[in-house]
């Protein structure tokens, strides 16, 4: 007895169907993660990919990024770029940490300073180097040092005059219940910025400011007396 097959093409056309539709959803999904990694509604954008691909691709990768979005370090609020006004007066530098930030060369918001890739635009740049007590940039002329109050580049046979003045760091003792109080002496009268979120997660006894004059150290911690906060004032060695 010879077997009899048959095919019917109602069916490979319904599986192609069916290959084709899983094929256009899983490309919704590329420009819906290109647009929330960016900080933007990534539903939204697997929609409008499933309808309509190739625009939604377009606008994902052409949007720019929400503040914050992209960045792949620990979750925290992103950090405002210290003054010069603010940053370390004598010339010296506060240390890494929180706050201590420099402008990325590319899309000009503020990362780490001694990161090498920017959480905004991914791009990369020379990190900066705290040795000594200063921030430090290798250049083709050779290494320099950032004066803090005057934001301008020094020479290395500058640093025995800098590094002459006393300096004195902050530490924090207790928070009080007034963060934001906190948080807004920081911003006007430290070496260093620090947002809600940040100072909530700083234990006791982390240097919450660096490179202080003795003046400055000490104002420091009589504002953050008035609105609760304590922190300990100890001379650098």
């Amino acid at each position: 007895m010879v077997a009899q097959y048959s095919t019917n093409p109602s069916n490979d056309v319904a599986g192609i169907f069916f290959l084709w539709l899983l094929f256009l959803f899983g490309l919704a999904f590329i420009p819906a993660t290109i647009a929330s990694n960016k900080g933007h509604n990534g539903v939204g954008f697997y929609f409008f990919g499933l309808f309509f691909f190739l625009p939604a691709l377009i606008v994902a990768l052409v949007i720019p990024a929400k503040d914050g979005a992209g960045a792949r370090v620990p979750a925290a609020p992103a950090p405002t770029p210290p003054s010069a006004e603010r940053l370390g007066r004598a010339g010296l530098a506060p240390p890494p940490g929180p706050g201590v930030v420099r402008e990325c060369p590319h899309c000009k918001e503020p990362m780490r300073r001694d990161a090498s890739v920017c959480p905004h635009c991914r791009r990369e740049s020379d990190p900066w180097e705290y040795r000594e007590g200063l921030w430090w940039l290798h250049t083709e002329q050779g290494a320099v040092w950032l004066h803090e109050s005057s934001q301008t580049w020094r020479s290395a046979d500058e640093v025995a005059n800098a590094q002459s003045v006393g300096r004195y760091r902050a530490s924090l003792v207790s928070l009080g219940n007034d963060v934001k109080a906190a948080a807004k002496v920081f911003r006007e009268g430290s070496n260093a910025d620090f947002t809600e979120g940040a100072l909530r997660r700083i234990k006791p006894g982390t240097p919450i400011g660096s490179a202080l004059p003795k003046e400055e150290a000490e104002a420091l911690k009589q504002a953050l007396a008035d609105v609760g906060t304590v922190v300990e004032i100890q001379i650098e060695e």
